[in-house]
């Protein structure tokens, strides 16, 4: 495989085979760390956006906030909670 055919082949310069295989290498190191790289982004864009969802949750709970009672002022007794919902 080293002659030219009839078809007019010719052999690849000496080193073309090596250098192909160098930027091929090249390009598939690239492409996984920029995957990783977006994997790693996309972690970190849910786990925050999970976080923030958890946080507000717990400071809503922590104020007792509901569109029936409002937030306690911090001198009330029991005897000024307002009454219970009505049912719907």
């Amino acid at each position: 495989m080293t002659e030219p055919t009839n078809n007019k082949w010719v052999p690849c310069p000496p080193g073309e085979l090596s250098r192909l295989a160098t930027r091929l290498r090249r390009r598939r190191r690239g492409r996984a760390v920029l995957t990783a790289a977006a994997a790693l982004m996309a972690a970190g864009g849910v786990s925050g956006v999970v976080w923030l969802a958890v946080t507000l949750a717990s400071h809503a709970r922590e104020n007792n906030q509901g569109p029936c009672h409002p937030a306690p002022t911090p001198c009330s007794t029991p005897a000024d909670t307002p009454p219970p919902c009505p049912p719907p």
